[in-house]
């Protein structure tokens, strides 16, 4: 049963991969919804505690915001932007 289970997975991400490909050749270029100038591409990993990233949570909730939109918002803000 266990060779079966083994098989089975290299099937479906066999599948998968192929998929993956065939998509990737037949989609020439990426369909973008924005405009070059106002997609962002650029990322900042900050390190963070539990506990203050529970704070940065509530904080962006309360703003009614995701935290990456706060995060962006209120580090703009406080940059002069």
């Amino acid at each position: 049963m266990g060779e079966c289970q083994g098989l089975f997975r290299i099937y479906i991400g066999y599948t998968l991969e192929e998929n993956w490909k065939e998509s990737r050749i037949m989609k020439k270029s990426i369909e973008r919804r924005k405009p070059q100038k106002e997609r962002k591409e650029s990322a900042i990993l900050i390190r963070v505690s539990a506990e203050q990233k529970a704070i940065l949570q509530a904080a962006s909730k309360k703003a009614g915001l995701d935290l990456s939109s706060w995060l962006r918002s209120t580090g703009l803000r406080e940059a002069g932007n």
